[in-house]
């Protein structure tokens, strides 16, 4: 036991909680608390203390943790780097951090102590710290850390916050870009947001760009409830970003200066799973391009994606937005096998979009995309942009599209299929069911294929230009059905030159087609047939005329066959008229002796028809 003296002596060093090398130190394996790591770099390492820091850097940073010393290394054999290393000497010896799971960011020093209003600590060095530590679990706490440049998560690294909304990263103004990932990392559970971006106060002469505020993506990377907001751009996937997948992404607010902000952009990139995508006032929303190959956005909302100005910058709408896009440019090549599913564009403009954006080779075109079960409300339509969907490409597809809420002005199309180059494309089920003024479908694009097409209810609408108007060759229209419609020209109007195509199994059930100038199909191209074709109750106009702007000009060589025109009123119900010229009339059904199959032209065959039980 000690003596009198000796406790009497010990008893105030024991106290002593000023003076590091006092108080419980003297108690060999019984921890000590000291504040900061500034003062425990103070502190001789010893193999028989344990230290505990009540902070990183500064009260209250949520970085403290436990410590143990290690020695006997040679001088400068370890490194301080303040948040699991702590070095008070040569480096032969070291105190270092008790890490158990997820290290935090808040060791290095970082401090969320932001407030989406320009204030708060700076992170990016203490953030940089922490990914440049040699670890790969990495969490962020709750709270708002500001950023003013991008720090890079090393190889094989995950960062996770405390959730969207939650964990929240201010990232200053001038920074390109908010995180950069290096392949195969994750990133999980935060809100990367800036407190002054967009703003009334950003000049035009300032250009900010592409890269403001995204997060760059390399090779097999996962993101996992990421939101990004108020932006330059998204999640950027590069051409060396294969192989990445997406779950629970939110975008808002993406704007750049020149109206090109996007939700995420994919450029040359292959093998893009997004799953879950939801966004909303931006400039553009999906973003795939030049090179990219098999790549799937599947579920989620977009809502108003449209660009728009601010103070001193161009704004309004631009011709280069778009919400679904498939797109490539000169000699960059055509992106392949890109697709989208289960999706609902509410407000936007050009909902689906796929195009060639320059030049003329072919092999810049997009190929064998596809759009299937995507929803379209309220689509937005401009001068420089007025159809919510625009295909050009090749064998690219469009299955099960519901358009609801369209507005268009005279003359324009819900759906344009465009492109000399284009072929083998088309739509399987695209339904219309409400009423606007305009055409459904226009096809410029040479075999393009409109099938399961459903026009409902567009009595007291005087469509100018026709439903489905056809000036490429080799297109099929078959099995659409057209339901109580109106237009001021046809149904299916089949132009001059757009030779060879086929018009069969289509169904027009109670038209409100009054002009005796028009027809439901109106074939005014050569070698087309037109074929099983159903025209039900009153038609007050032909259902099939052929025409020929003159002789040997349009209206050869076409075969109408084994159409049945139900219900109709007298008068004539095929026509071929003036210049039309060595065209086949057979098999078709009309419902009484009245109606007529009227023939104008020169050596038409009109054989074995059937007007109610007379055959001629």
């Amino acid at each position: 036991m000690w003596g009198s003296t000796a406790a009497a002596r010990i008893a105030p060093e024991l106290k002593n909680t000023a003076d590091v090398n006092k108080g419980a130190s003297l108690l060999g394996q019984v921890l000590q608390i000291v504040s900061t790591a500034a003062v425990l770099r103070t502190i001789p390492v010893s193999l028989t203390r344990n230290i505990r820091t009540a902070n990183a850097l500064v009260a209250a940073d949520g970085g403290g943790g436990d410590w143990y010393g290690v020695t006997g290394a040679a001088p400068g054999a370890y490194v301080d780097n303040v948040g699991t290393v702590i070095v008070p000497g040569d480096g032969s010896a070291a105190w270092m951090r008790h890490v158990q799971g997820r290290a935090s960011i808040n060791w290095f020093g970082a401090v969320a102590d932001g407030d989406l209003a320009g204030s708060g600590t700076d992170n990016y060095a203490a953030v940089q710290a922490a990914f440049d530590a040699g670890l790969y679990d990495y969490g962020a706490e709750q709270g708002i850390y500001v950023l003013s440049a991008k720090p890079v998560l090393p190889v094989g690294a995950s960062l996770t916050g405390a959730g969207m909304g939650r964990t929240i990263f201010d990232c200053n103004i001038g920074v390109t870009g908010s995180f950069g990932l290096s392949s195969l990392c994750k990133i999980e559970g935060f809100t990367v947001d800036s407190s002054f971006y967009p703003s009334s106060a950003i000049a035009d002469t300032v250009n900010y760009g592409l890269s403001s505020r995204r997060i760059d993506l390399l090779t097999e990377c996962t993101v996992r409830d990421i939101e990004i907001k108020n932006a330059g751009g998204g999640l950027t996937f590069g051409s060396s970003a294969n192989n990445c997948r997406v779950y629970n992404y939110k975008f808002s607010d993406i704007r750049e200066r020149n109206g090109q902000g996007a939700g995420y952009h994919i450029s040359g990139a292959g093998d893009v799973r997004l799953f879950g995508i939801f966004g909303k006032n931006s400039d553009r929303g999906c973003e795939i391009e030049d090179g990219a190959t098999d790549c799937l956005v599947q579920g989620g909302k977009l809502k108003s994606i449209y660009p728009v100005g601010y103070a001193g910058q161009p704004g309004g709408y631009s011709t280069t937005s778009f919400t679904l896009n498939a797109h490539s440019h000169d000699g960059l090549g055509g992106c392949k096998n890109i697709a989208y599913k289960d999706l609902v564009v509410d407000d936007c403009l050009l909902s689906i979009d796929s195009q060639r954006s320059s030049g003329v080779n072919i092999n810049d075109m997009p190929q064998s995309c596809s759009w299937e079960d995507i929803r379209i409300v309220s689509p937005r339509t401009t001068a420089q942009a007025p159809n919510p969907i625009y295909i050009e490409g090749i064998n690219c597809r469009l299955k099960n599209i519901i358009l609801e809420g369209v507005a268009l002005t005279s003359g324009d199309a819900v759906a344009r299929f465009f492109g000399s180059d284009s072929r083998g494309c088309g739509v399987d089920g695209l339904e219309v069911g409400q009423k606007y003024n305009g055409t459904a479908v226009k096809v410029d694009a040479p075999r393009t294929t409109i099938k399961g097409l459903m026009i409902e209810d567009q009595t007291g609408v005087a469509t100018v230009a026709g439903l489905v108007v056809v000036s490429a060759k080799h297109c099929r229209i078959m099995e659409n059905d057209f339901i109580t419609p109106e237009s001021a020209d046809s149904y299916i109007h089949v132009l001059n030159g757009a030779d060879h195509c086929q018009v069969t199994k289509n169904k027009v059930t109670n038209p409100t087609l009054n002009d005796v100038a028009t027809a439901a199909v109106f074939v005014e191209a050569s070698y087309c047939r037109v074929s099983e074709n159903e025209f039900d109750s009153t038609l007050n106009s032909p259902a099939v005329v052929v025409d020929a702007a003159a002789a040997f000009n349009g209206g050869l060589l076409n075969d109408i066959t084994g159409n049945n025109i139900k219900n109709g009123v007298a008068g004539n119900v095929i026509e071929f008229r003036a210049n039309t010229n060595r065209n086949l009339c057979t098999g078709n059904v009309t419902a009484s002796n009245s109606q007529v199959i009227l023939n104008s032209g020169t050596d038409n065959s009109v054989v074995n028809n059937k007007r109610g039980n007379v055959f001629s």
